[in-house]
């Protein structure tokens, strides 16, 4: 008896089966998986078109093809690199030029340099786009390598290729170590005071303590959080930031964990500030931990949400280290705010919708002159408005 292999080629397939994506297949069935795997790990090696593809690209494609398989998107492979730099900015402190960076823009768009940063005194400036990396060439678009390659030893050298409008300029930037300011505030004159939480790293809590701390000192008329842009960060660091502003013992979000098993999650101590009315800057960048934080000013203190309707991330994740360095980041729960309202993939939708194009709003957040910020930032004005 022999066995009949049937090759089947096909030439430009539309067909959703051959999508290439996990959730693209039909749920049948996989029988003998493991057997399946080994059979097509073996073909690929053996007859792929592009000898270049290793068997460590079709391992590190297998782990981050089992976390897309899941079906949630935020379930990711963390490379080294990337989960070093994770690391890094969650202590609130990195090596790197100081520059905030958008990759999804022309090149690697600088949104702006950290004041006091090598990059700062190297003249680079906000809007500049970085086209080469010590004379490697950046993708137009999505160049993620790239952006991690601008990290690495303190004082260490990179040379930057800049197109600034027209113009190509060359800068050589020493790398250092570099804080990250995650909460500034601004006193604007209606007696209000605008509190920027950038994320919640951390140094978030005691910084938000110290910003609370002068905002009490004021006697204040209403207090303005803006977490615009803001993607989250560490959990606990959150719900003690929380802490600052929520009555002792209140609920700040319920956990859900498998099998629907419910885990509420409760401040402890006393709030820095309390009886002045909050409204909250929120945007379709707000994610994750700082969507908790305003839904938990919402449903416990009634702060008011201004903006535009929040991302949607509310699930529970895990970071487990791998043997070879690399790191998944996987979903064991999701959240509900505190009375009970499940926000995860519908974000939360604001009581005061304002719209404002994002790139203005990296902008207006930097904008330290009370006149100039108000006049520019519709959102912030429309807080004020409701405040009063």
């Amino acid at each position: 008896m022999c066995r009949i292999v049937t090759a089947l080629v096909l030439l430009s397939v539309a067909s959703p089966l051959y999508a290439g994506e996990p959730g693209a297949l039909p749920r049948e069935n996989f029988a003998d998986a493991e057997k399946a795997f080994r059979e097509a790990k073996a073909l690929l090696q053996r007859e792929y078109v592009d000898e270049s593809v290793t068997e460590d690209d079709l391992y590190r494609g297998a782990v981050a093809g089992m976390l897309a398989a899941s079906g949630r998107k935020w379930d990711s492979l963390l490379s080294p690199s990337s989960l070093s730099m994770m690391h890094e900015e969650l202590a609130g402190m990195f090596v790197g030029i100081g520059i905030e960076i958008d990759t999804e823009r022309s090149y690697i768009t600088v949104i702006a340099p950290i004041p006091g940063s090598p990059a700062d005194k190297a003249g680079i400036l906000a809007g500049d786009r970085i086209i080469k990396i010590d004379g490697r060439a950046v993708k137009e678009k999505g160049d993620d390598t790239a952006m991690y390659s601008i990290r690495g030893k303190a004082n260490t050298p990179i040379t930057l290729t800049i197109l600034r409008e027209t113009q190509v300029i060359t800068k050589t930037v020493i790398r250092a170590a570099i804080g990250i300011v995650s909460v500034s505030d601004l006193s604007l004159p209606s007696g209000v005071t605008v509190v920027w939480v950038r994320t919640f790293n951390e140094k978030t809590p005691g910084l938000l303590r110290a910003a609370l701390q002068r905002v009490a000192a004021k006697s204040p008329k209403g207090l303005v959080i803006d977490l615009r842009q803001n993607q989250g960060g560490l959990f606990d660091k959150m719900v003690e930031s929380a802490a600052l502003l929520l009555p002792k013992g209140a609920s700040v979000v319920t956990e859900v964990r498998r099998g629907n098993r419910e885990v509420p999650v409760r401040t402890e101590g006393e709030p820095v500030l309390r009886g002045v009315p909050v409204a909250v800057l929120v945007n379709g960048d707000t994610a994750s931990g700082a969507e908790i934080f305003a839904g938990a000013l919402r449903d416990t203190i009634g702060a008011r949400l201004v903006g535009s309707k929040t991302l949607g991330k509310w699930n529970v994740q895990k970071v487990a280290d791998l043997p070879n360095g690399y790191a998944i980041k996987y979903t064991v729960g999701t959240f509900k705010t505190p009375k009970g309202l499940a926000p995860d993939g519908k974000g939360l939708e604001p009581e005061v919708p304002v719209d404002l194009d994002e790139k203005l709003i990296d902008r207006v957040q930097r904008t330290l002159e009370p006149t100039a910020r108000l006049a520019a930032d519709a959102q912030l004005r429309a807080a004020l408005a409701l405040l009063k």
